[in-house]
């Protein structure tokens, strides 16, 4: 028989690859969004650096302005203002572009599942399960969508981190020793964080989708449950279902509650050897007080940063186990395809004909046979 080639009209995202790395998968994902989410990243990295330099001006109101009465305090009170407004600025301006793409992200990628699921064969949609996919189309994208939406404040933080580390040691290199180790320690146990959550997260999705596809199935078929009375199956099938999800949520609470305090801890120690050294090498004269202040208001801008950033590493697994839930929905492939000589259809005078057509799905039995008729 001839006919036409079908085009999924997902094929945009068939650049995802079941090979590669999740971060790589994010291209195909992000699609025309790139350019929305490349520019919340570069707002993002303007408002934290500015932000980020600000102490240093602090540093020349307090010691040459006020003590040394060296330099006007009018032009640095007014320097230190346009800061505190630019920042503001871009701050806003990467909110208002990064959360739009976040959430034009979810929504193509929840009409793309819907599209390629559309375009799947019948016998490749029954080995599916629909609560699975209602799953990976409504939590997997929610989790996507959620890490690309801090992804520019994440970007913007390690920015600030760097900037703050930096002026640190070229100010005092002893005192900044302390945010040194701290910083070092926190990216250590960040990363056996990242090792531990990614499995438990992905467990939990998984499910998650087993659980929705249960509850699904009864409500879609509960005549049929009723008129052979099977409640009660159902029922018990839904409590293993939910006691798996459950015991799969216990096992993420405890690899967070393994972590996460003592990564929000790290900071506040930090912040303690600061004011702690800072304070005992003001009073000996080793360092100004404007150096101090620059120390102290480092400390307490990167306590929010630090602690989110232990946070990001949470969701940033969550949000990769959807990536590859979501990738494995967009890789699939039709069953029953075309031959390798599949003819265009051409039937200008509006003809279709069949001639003897037998037809059946995979290796089960022939739906159709001897079929023969004439359509003009």
């Amino acid at each position: 028989m001839s006919r036409s080639p079908v085009t999924d009209p997902a094929a945009p995202l068939q650049a995802i690859r079941k090979d590669s790395g999740w971060l790589r998968n994010l291209g195909p994902i992000l699609g025309e969004r790139r350019t929305a989410i490349a520019a919340a990243v570069l707002f993002a990295l303007l408002e934290r650096g500015i932000f980020a330099l600000t102490p240093l001006i602090q540093r020349t109101i307090v010691d040459d302005a006020v003590f040394a009465n060296t330099t006007p305090l009018g032009p640095w009170i007014a320097v230190l203002i346009a800061a505190a407004v630019v920042s503001f600025i871009f701050g806003y301006a990467r909110r208002r572009i990064g959360g739009q793409a976040a959430i034009d992200v979810q929504n193509d990628l929840q009409v793309a599942l819907h599209r390629h699921m559309q375009h799947l064969d019948p016998s490749r949609r029954d080995a599916l399960r629909t609560g699975d996919i209602m799953s990976r189309a409504a939590a997997d994208t929610t989790l996507i969508q959620m890490f690309l939406q801090q992804l520019s404040l994440t970007a913007g933080n390690l920015t600030h981190v760097f900037v703050a580390l930096t002026v640190m040691v070229w100010l005092s290199p002893t005192l900044a020793l302390v945010m040194v180790v701290g910083v070092t320690l926190f990216l250590f146990i960040s990363i056996r964080f990242r090792d531990r959550t990614f499995p438990a997260s992905w467990m939990d999705q998984q499910h998650q989708g087993a659980v929705a596809g249960v509850v699904e199935e009864a409500v879609t078929g509960v005549r049929v449950v009723k008129a052979f009375g099977q409640e009660h199956q159902e029922q018990d099938l839904l409590e293993t279902e939910t006691r798996k999800l459950f015991q799969s949520r216990l096992r993420t609470a405890r690899v967070v509650t393994r972590f996460a305090p003592t990564l929000q801890a790290i900071p506040m120690a930090c912040q303690l050897g600061i004011l702690a050294l800072g304070g005992w090498m003001a009073m000996r004269g080793n360092l100004s007080l404007g150096v101090f202040l620059v120390f102290s208001t480092y400390v307490l801008q990167l306590v929010a940063p630090v602690r989110m950033l232990a946070g990001v590493m949470a969701t940033s697994q969550q949000a990769r186990a959807g990536v590859h839930r979501v990738r494995e929905l967009l890789t699939l492939q039709p069953v029953v395809a075309d031959r390798a000589n599949a003819r265009v259809l051409d039937a200008p005078q509006g003809a279709l004909e069949f001639d003897n057509v037998s037809f059946g799905y995979g290796n089960g039995p022939e739906v159709l046979r001897g079929v023969t008729f004439r359509v003009e």
